[in-house]
């Protein structure tokens, strides 16, 4: 009955935060004459005929926008420094910008630097604003299958800056394709975004709430995991040193049994250095946390072999340069 009164009609339809195409696909009119705008936290990439539209956070100035819209021009204003803050750490999120303005609306006694340093570090619990995000957040969590829930949760104990697919294969215990098909998944969900090709990296305060969904129950699965991930990056930090050919890093006692990076030459294995880096530096905390020493002493000579030839080849650089005569 729906679709055939809407025969003919000049008509548009909105089908908001749609769970799935199945969902949709019998309220889409089949009348040309009709317009559909469906949103959803999914890409719904199977509807016929869709145009896609990803939604990115906002901008910065959009974000300050908002927030100066609900608390006062005036007000953002006079603490630039700390709506700068507040919008950052809410992630340029619309959501959580909202509720955070909606907090100092509601709080006319508060300052805005008074909210930011709540914030800090406490997105998803501070000041009111974590049961509705973490509500926003779980029913996307639930509606996960049981293995990418999985791996959201191991996420929020990966203490790197972002993850690639062998290294998550790694630290879950899957086969590499198996964890990029997750990984891929969790993208669709928009759980996950690429900044980078290969690079996956949640929003901030998806982090934070998959470190929450990584609680004490599942505190034991969590640690295997991290281990798991240390040896990995031990292992693929001994293979880079020997395609450097530096002999001085020991064999780690404990290889990783899912297969570590190999490289084939010394500038390969440089680059790997420089781009894991910050994962390299973040990750070689938690093992530490962990107790687990060995993988710590030998993480740290990696390290330094590594810190050491960056600064040899600075140096070379600039002796180079020294020498090049000056037209």
């Amino acid at each position: 009955m729906y679709r055939d009164r809407m025969v003919g009609r000049d008509a548009l339809v909105l089908l908001d935060d749609a769970a799935d195409e199945k969902q949709v696909r019998d309220l889409i009119p089949a009348s040309a004459t009709c317009l559909v705008l469906v949103t959803s936290r999914r890409s719904l990439a199977g509807l016929d005929g869709a145009a896609l539209i990803p939604l990115d956070v906002f901008s910065r100035d959009e974000a300050t926008a908002l927030l100066a819209r609900i608390v006062g021009a005036e007000r953002a204003a006079a603490e630039p420094n700390a709506t700068a803050e507040i919008v950052e750490l809410c992630g340029c999120l619309p959501l959580a910008v909202a509720l955070a303005g909606g907090r100092l609306r509601s709080r006319s006694a508060w300052s805005l630097a008074y909210l930011a340093d709540r914030l800090r570090g406490h997105v998803v619990d501070a000041t009111g604003m974590g049961s509705r995000l973490r509500s926003v957040f779980d029913l996307s969590y639930r509606g996960l299958p049981a293995p990418a829930q999985r791996v959201l949760r191991l996420l929020g104990r990966h203490p790197g800056v972002d993850y690639t697919a062998p290294a998550v294969a790694a630290m879950a215990d899957l086969a590499a394709h198996d964890a990029e098909a997750l990984l891929e998944l969790l993208q669709d969900e928009s759980l996950l975004q690429q900044k980078t090709p290969g690079r996956y990296e949640p929003p901030d305060l998806l982090r934070s709430f998959a470190a929450q969904a990584s609680g004490p129950e599942h505190s034991g699965e969590g640690d295997t995991a991290v281990e798991r991930l240390g040896r990995w990056f031990l292992h693929s930090a001994y293979n880079a040193a020997k395609a450097i050919d530096t002999p001085d890093l020991p064999i780690p006692a404990r290889l990783s049994e899912h297969e570590p990076m190999t490289f084939a030459s010394y500038d390969e294995a440089l680059e790997w250095f420089d781009r894991e880096w910050g994962n390299l530096t973040a990750v070689q905390q938690a093992p530490r946390d962990l107790g687990l020493h060995e993988i710590v002493w030998q993480w740290t000579e990696a390290l330094t072999l590594f810190e050491n030839i960056g600064h040899e080849q600075a140096a070379a650089v600039r002796e180079q340069l020294q020498h090049i005569e000056e037209p």
